[in-house]
């Protein structure tokens, strides 16, 4: 009976410190089940800053924007997949590369913000950083402009 109540509390207090740290999957703060547009933004590592830049300064002087406008199914299936990541919360400040905005068909929109990597950044203004993000790697791979180490068009 004590090892089944030990057990038991283990999974209670795994449960609990799960939820106390703020760990989750991105589409739990986003909300997301269809996409109708995304756009994304790019300020690409090569490009220096005077300060780390923040998700208001990356809508200011982003160098890349691509806005895709009805999804396909395909498509749309692809990047609800990849809302499954996983995040936990982070409070420091991140240098914001990359701007990621899902609107879905019902017009609940999802504002994802990561850094040069894909490490860090932000879901709906909540900082946090990512496990395992393959967005970035996705992105580059069907958007090649946005996958360039130096130089531009």
């Amino acid at each position: 009976m004590r090892f089944f109540m030990m057990k038991y509390l283990m999974v209670l207090l795994s449960l609990f410190s799960g939820s106390v740290l703020g760990m989750g999957r991105v589409n739990e703060l986003c909300g997301i089940d269809s996409v109708k547009t995304i756009e994304i933004i790019n300020l690409p590592s090569y490009v220096t800053t005077l300060v780390p830049l923040s998700k208001e300064g990356l809508n200011e002087i982003y160098r890349y924007k691509v806005v895709v406008n009805e999804i396909s199914d395909l498509y749309a299936g692809k990047i609800i997949d990849l809302l499954q990541m996983k995040y936990f919360r982070k409070e420091k400040y991140n240098n914001i590369r990359w701007g990621v905005s899902i609107i879905s068909k019902g017009n609940n929109k999802c504002e994802i913000y990561f850094d040069a990597f894909g490490e860090c950044g932000s879901v709906n203004g909540i900082n946090v950083c990512f496990e395992k993000n393959e967005m970035i790697g996705w992105i580059k791979k069907e958007i090649p402009l946005l996958s360039q180490k130096i130089g531009g068009l």
